[in-house]
């Protein structure tokens, strides 16, 4: 698994729990905003915006300043 380097988040994914990406991910997809944004992300460790702002929405990848700030957001968020 620390070779893994890229991931898809099926949409049925509503919460992800510390540590679940190695330090190696360089690309995540998922299929729409609306379902990243509704993941609840138990520590900033589960968030996987923290190895890679390589985040691509159906298929296209978003601007780094827009993960950048979603990752911010995010990172706010979690208690």
């Amino acid at each position: 698994c620390f070779s893994l380097n890229s991931i898809t988040i099926p949409d049925s994914v509503t919460s992800i729990g510390t540590d679940a990406f190695p330090s190696s991910l360089t690309r995540v997809d998922v299929s729409s905003l609306e379902i990243w944004l509704n993941i609840t992300f138990e520590s900033n460790n589960a968030n996987p915006l923290n190895y890679t702002q390589n985040l691509y929405i159906a298929g296209q990848l978003l601007p780094s300043e827009i993960v950048i700030n979603l990752n911010n957001v995010l990172t706010k968020l979690i208690v």
